[in-house]
């Protein structure tokens, strides 16, 4: 998938304001989604399959889906946005997930594992200030930049 990467220290928050749910009633999006399956050799489902192409056509093509579906395509874009700036084992990244939703039972199970284990949910902003500070302050006092 093509994109910008920052891994290492050319990233190392990343900030996710809300979830990437696509606007059902938007006129725009409809009538995207009816080209997209007008063009020759598209099947029924050839919307559906646009987000595969590209990650900024994720939000596009959850319109037409069903709920579950919608909620899949959502969290791909959700964990995407957070892999570009985690590259690798030993790379790291504070994510601030802001959005009550992220609480729910049913979006928790759809991050990764490896977030939910460490996932932290916060009240009040003085939580999540303590918090970044310690998770920094934890990577600079073993050494990691």
């Amino acid at each position: 998938m093509p994109g910008i990467n920052f891994s290492d220290s050319l990233g190392r928050c990343v900030i996710m304001v809300g979830l990437p749910f696509a606007n059902v009633g938007s006129v725009e999006l409809q009538e995207r989604m009816k080209y997209v399956e007008s063009l020759p050799g598209a099947g029924k489902d050839a919307s559906r399959e646009m987000y595969e192409v590209s990650p900024l056509l994720i939000v596009m093509t959850s319109c037409q889906l069903g709920s579950a579906d919608n909620q899949n395509l959502c969290m791909r874009a959700v964990n995407q946005s957070i892999g570009r700036a985690i590259r690798h084992a030993n790379d790291y990244a504070c994510i601030l997930l802001i959005d009550r939703r992220y609480a729910s039972h049913r979006i928790r199970t759809k991050l990764p594992k490896w977030i939910g284990d460490d996932l932290v949910v916060a009240q009040d902003y003085s939580t999540v200030a303590r918090g970044v500070a310690g998770f920094f302050k934890d990577k600079r006092d073993r050494g990691l930049r």
